[in-house]
């Protein structure tokens, strides 16, 4: 687990909307060797949200709330590092 990511983290600045969170995140995830980086990123967040994927895609316009935020991106940046998905 002791990896360093190779992009940076600028991928993560609020406001954004569940969407542009699961994109971004996912080519972070992406540029930072994880394989389907998009996938990892959505199950991330709908741990991070308690809801399943079609209560995301609703609120896929939504802006990511600011107490979750803290959360989903450090277990982002956990799986970057290459921590398995439970």
């Amino acid at each position: 687990m002791g990896q360093e990511t190779k992009a940076d983290e600028r991928w993560y600045e609020l406001p954004m909307t569940l969407r542009q969170a699961c994109v971004k995140a996912g080519s972070w995830l992406k540029a930072n060797g994880v394989e389907d980086g998009r996938s990892h990123a959505e199950r991330l967040l709908l741990h991070v949200l308690e809801m399943d994927r079609a209560a995301l895609l609703l609120a896929w316009n939504e802006l990511l709330p600011p107490d979750k935020g803290e959360e989903w991106q450090a277990l982002v940046c956990r799986r970057a590092t290459g921590e398995p998905l439970q």
